[in-house]
Formats: structure tokens, C-alpha cells, sequence
């Protein structure tokens, strides 16, 4: 009777495919982890064999053979409590993922660790990095300068260092503005973003571009600029809740026109309005940003809309474009955006709406 030993099966190895096929150990692992450096007949003829021995690639030693860990970091700038729930950062995972597994890579979701950033950045085991709304301080850049790893940021800064990927977030500000102004509004207050939790890694340059817009949209109307007039929330639906509770029930300047950061902010003051019998736009309008899928909620916002699963698809290309070619550097990719009309922003009248 034979040994539990002797009926146990043998691993099959890299070395076993080669001697069958009569091809080199190298030729072997090129089939498996560099098929480009072989014509389609050698490879195919190894892969044959591997298959008629029962051959499974050992991952570990795939990723030795290639010198790469095969993944790709995701890098969160605050904690994922706030960001995986808003259905924006879930559409740029999306577009990001597709791209990864067209290339047979896993992603890595990295909140920062406790509140490092470039601690997350020095431990994770991935290849390359892709950020969303984080800016590259002095010190971020170092800890990728020690990794010597390409990184592509999603509404970051945009400067000649870094590839982003970006909309005009300053003329997508102006003109979600001057649209409320055609409808006749001239008092606005402005709920933009909470700084994260970890604000010392984190500029709002986004919040500041589209800011300017506004800015900008005002300027042209002889409107002033009024820092009473905004108030900052978390990008959550809790957070346009708190920031409905506040506008509806303080002493606010009079306003007739809510201008929101994020739709997912909006969803919160819509459910507000709802509880309170307040109708937008009836009592008042509502201007957004992001356009996220409106099958998820039973709005209809008046929004600038940009595609986040087109983001995170143009990130993952980019980054895997830097991968192959071995650039730390290079271009940034502006897409386009929409105003996109909804039932949220009304007529405005002398008296109000």
C-alpha cells in the first residue's frame, strides 16, 4: 500500500515544462511573464505543455521574474469611511480597476496609516500610485522619491511635476454659477468641503479652483464675494444634511440659491428640505457638481457632470504607460465636463424665489 508520502502529487515546476518542451528555464519563464520577448508558435508550444502537466504559476515567483509586485496603490486622502460611500470615488475605483485587470494587476486601497500618508506610501507593496484630491506637499514627494515609484493624481495639483488628470474645475465653477444667475439669483451661499482629516497632507486646490469660479461668475454680475455666504461640510450625504440643517435654521444672509461642492452633499440637503416640508426649487434652488449616477438616488439635480469611471480609466492608463516606458514624469490629461439640467434650479424673482 503505498505511503501517504508516494501518493501525494508532485509540484509541477517551471524546470519540468522545460525539459517536455525541450525549451530553456528562460524560455519558460518569458512564456509566463514576458510573452512579447517570444514569437506566438514558441510560446504557445510551452503553454501547451504546462497545461498537459497541470502546471499552476506560483504568484510569488511571477512577480520575482518580473520585478514587480503587480499591483497598483490607491491612495485615499482621508479615511475610507468618507470616500468608499460616495458614489463619485466608487466610479473613479471602477474605471481604475478595469484597467488593472486588463493588465492582470491587482489594486491596493490605501488609507493613509495612522494619519501618514507617507507611511502608507513607504510600506505598500505596489508599483505605482494613483491619488484622489490629495496635493504632492515637500513632504509626500520624498516618500516617493524613496520609492522611486511614477504616481498619477486625480483632481490634484496641476503643475509639470506630477501627471494628473483633471476637468476645468475653475471654469466648471463659474459656469455652474452664471447659469443660476441667468434663472435671475443674486444670493448664493456655498457649501464646499471640509478640509480631511489628515489636512496636513492636503491642499484644496480643487475646492479653490472651483471657488475661483464662482468668483469669477459673481465678478462679471457686479455680485461680491461674501465669506459669510460658505460654509464647509464632509462630503457625505450627513454632511449636506448638517449643512441644510444650518442654512434653513440660522442667521445666514438671505439666500435664495444653494451652491453645492458635491451632488452626494446635495442628496443630504435634498433629505432635509424633504423632513421639513421645504420644496427645492419652490423655496429655494439647488446648484451641483459631479453628476453621479441618478439611479442611485431619486434626484434630478441641476450638475456639472464629469464621468469619474472615465477618470479613473485615464489614470490607470496613464500609469501603466509610465510603468512600461520607466517614466517618473509626465503629461496631464484635462477632460471634458457638461452642465447638465435637472429640476433643481428654478426662476428667481425680486422677492425671492
Amino acid at each position: 500500500m503505498p505511503s501517504r508520502n508516494e501518493t501525494k502529487r508532485k509540484k509541477v515546476t517551471a524546470n519540468d515544462i522545460a525539459r517536455k518542451s525541450g525549451y530553456s528555464l528562460t524560455a519558460v519563464s518569458f512564456a509566463f511573464n514576458r510573452p512579447g520577448r517570444l514569437s506566438d508558435e514558441v510560446r504557445e508550444k510551452i503553454l501547451k505543455v504546462a497545461d498537459e502537466l497541470g502546471y499552476v504559476p506560483d504568484p510569488l515567483a511571477r512577480k520575482f521574474a518580473m520585478g514587480r509586485h503587480l499591483a497598483i496603490g490607491f491612495l485615499l486622502p482621508q479615511e475610507s469611511k468618507y470616500t468608499l460611500s460616495n458614489p463619485y470615488i466608487q466610479g473613479i475605483i471602477r474605471g481604475v480597476v478595469g484597467v488593472c485587470e486588463s493588465r492582470s494587476y491587482t489594486l491596493s486601497i490605501l488609507p493613509p496609516i495612522k494619519q501618514s500618508i507617507g507611511q502608507a506610501i513607504q510600506n505598500a507593496a505596489v508599483d505605482g500610485f494613483i491619488t484622489v484630491g490629495l496635493t504632492i506637499t515637500s513632504q509626500i514627494r520624498k516618500s516617493f522619491e524613496v520609492r522611486n515609484l511614477p504616481i498619477v493624481t486625480i483632481g490634484g495639483d496641476i503643475n509639470d511635476e506630477i501627471a494628473s488628470i483633471n476637468i476645468d474645475d475653475e471654469e466648471a465653477g463659474r459656469l455652474i454659477v452664471e447659469k443660476a444667475i441667468e434663472r435671475g439669483h443674486r444670493e448664493f451661499v456655498f457649501v464646499s468641503l471640509n478640509e480631511p482629516l489628515y489636512s496636513e497632507y492636503y491642499m484644496d486646490s480643487v475646492m479653490q479652483r472651483r471657488i475661483q469660479g464662482y468668483k469669477n461668475a459673481l465678478s462679471l454680475h457686479g455680485i461680491e464675494w461674501d465669506e459669510k455666504r460658505v460654509i464647509h461640510v464632509d462630503s457625505s450625504i450627513d454632511g449636506g444634511y448638517d449643512a441644510a440643517k444650518l442654512l434653513f435654521s440660522s442667521s445666514l444672509p438671505h439666500f435664495t440659491c444653494i451652491v453645492s461642492m458635491a451632488d452626494i452633499i446635495s442628496v443630504g440637503i435634498m433629505r432635509y428640505a424633504a423632513e421639513q416640508g421645504l420644496s427645492i426649487p419652490g423655496d429655494c434652488s439647488l446648484v451641483s457638481f459631479d453628476g453621479i449616477d441618478e439611479a442611485l438616488f431619486p434626484y434630478d439635480f441641476t450638475t456639472i457632470v464629469q464621468n469619474p469611471e472615465t477618470k479613473g480609466r485615464t489614470a490607470g492608463e496613464k500609469l501603466f504607460d509610465m510603468l512600461d516606458n520607466s517614466l517618473l514624469k509626465s503629461d496631464s490629461i484635462l477632460l471634458p465636463f457638461y452642465y447638465r439640467e435637472g429640476n433643481t434650479l428654478g426662476e428667481c424673482t425680486v422677492n425671492g424665489n
